[in-house]
């Protein structure tokens, strides 16, 4: 009883099949690759939103206050709040020593 394959193999088949299994391999790593990019899209659109919303609150509330720049906040803050004994007291405070008084004043 001689034995019959049951299937039928397209001519050549075998001659490239190394050929696509090699460009399927060399596809799949390629869209590997690309991956972490595509994953840190939602991460830059998210970051670019924030970015947006901070110029564009920033925009409002100086339209809204009339204020066009922000210097002399931190002065004003300083000169008002502050004296020269409590800025001594604080650089006595924290270590400063009266040569360096001597030498800076």
């Amino acid at each position: 009883m001689e034995r019959k394959m049951p299937y039928n193999v397209p001519e050549g088949y075998f001659e490239t099949l190394d050929q696509k299994m090699m460009g399927a391999v060399a596809a799949h790593i390629n869209k590997k690759q690309r991956r972490p990019v595509v994953r840190l899209v939602p991460y830059f659109a998210f970051t670019a939103v924030i970015a947006v919303m901070v110029v564009a609150g920033t925009v409002f509330l100086r339209s809204v206050t009339g204020q066009t720049d922000f210097q002399g906040y931190d002065q004003t803050f300083a000169e008002s709040t502050l004296t020269d004994e409590d800025i001594l007291n604080y650089l006595i405070d924290s270590g400063c020593s009266t040569d360096y008084f001597a030498e800076n004043l």
